[in-house]
């Protein structure tokens, strides 16, 4: 199960020094940190895929109900300059959003081979965050802004201390989340238990109520029935200190 920590805006508006850029072929990384409200996600795809992203997964078992980065290898020569460019879309339920590729200000609507094809592209996999933030979150226990926040400076944190950056660091990170998210679901199902059993009345507590009130009701109502007189207030407040009594001062 997944929760969207961060859900996109498919048709935002995407600015660059200050300017709304009304072509967005060739901005992929830009309109999906910009969808997602993210900061700064690398220079390109493929340095925010290799050198940036935290949690990710070269497969595609993306999961169903979310949206998620989906990312790309695309090697192409661009201002006199070949190399692995990347490509990043975003992805949910086998449609995918993704900067044009034709002069114009809005996204296109694929599928992930249409992608490879039309952009010599070949598809390595998704991630659960962007640019340093959560966009999904993994697990059944939804976690809220504040506890996204702490949770994840403490993993980075921990990190840090136990091998800083490159294969060890990240390693860590994702082994450290392993560990919170099954705490947490852990904590989380403990107090959902302790809440539930709070609001239920121990059975053997109900079955006495139950037995006293019906004894003495059952016995007064006989009584009331049996007495051939008018029933008057004084023998209301004496029939309810009565019952009162035998009740909770038995």
């Amino acid at each position: 199960m997944a929760t969207q920590i961060k859900a996109p805006n498919l048709d935002p508006y995407i600015t660059q020094n200050g300017v709304v850029l009304q072509d967005w072929l060739g901005w992929c990384l830009a309109y999906v940190q910009t969808a997602f409200g993210t900061g700064w996600a690398g220079a390109t795809a493929w340095d925010s895929w290799t050198q940036k992203t935290q949690f990710k997964h070269a497969d595609g078992n993306m999961p169903s109900g979310v949206y998620v980065p989906i990312w790309f290898s695309h090697t192409g020569t661009y201002g006199g300059v070949t190399k692995n460019w990347g490509h990043v879309a975003i992805y949910k339920d086998g449609v995918v959003w993704t900067s044009p590729y034709s002069h114009k200000p809005y996204a296109d609507r694929l599928t992930i081979p249409e992608i490879e094809r039309i952009y010599n592209a070949k598809f390595v996999g998704w991630s659960e965050d962007l640019a340093g933030s959560l966009i999904i979150r993994i697990g059944d226990v939804p976690m809220s802004p504040d506890e996204e926040r702490n949770a994840y400076q403490i993993v980075l944190n921990r990190a840090m201390e136990h091998g800083g950056s490159g294969r060890t660091g990240y390693k860590f990170i994702v082994d450290a989340k392993a560990e919170v998210d099954a705490q947490r679901s852990a904590n989380a199902k403990l107090v959902a238990d302790l809440q539930a059993l709070a609001n239920k009345p121990p059975k053997e507590v109900k079955v006495e109520v139950e037995k006293i009130v019906t004894e003495y009701v059952d016995r007064e109502v006989i009584k009331e029935v049996e007495v051939d007189k008018p029933f008057t207030d004084q023998d209301g407040v004496n029939w309810i200190k009565s019952l009162w009594n035998r009740i909770f001062k038995k």
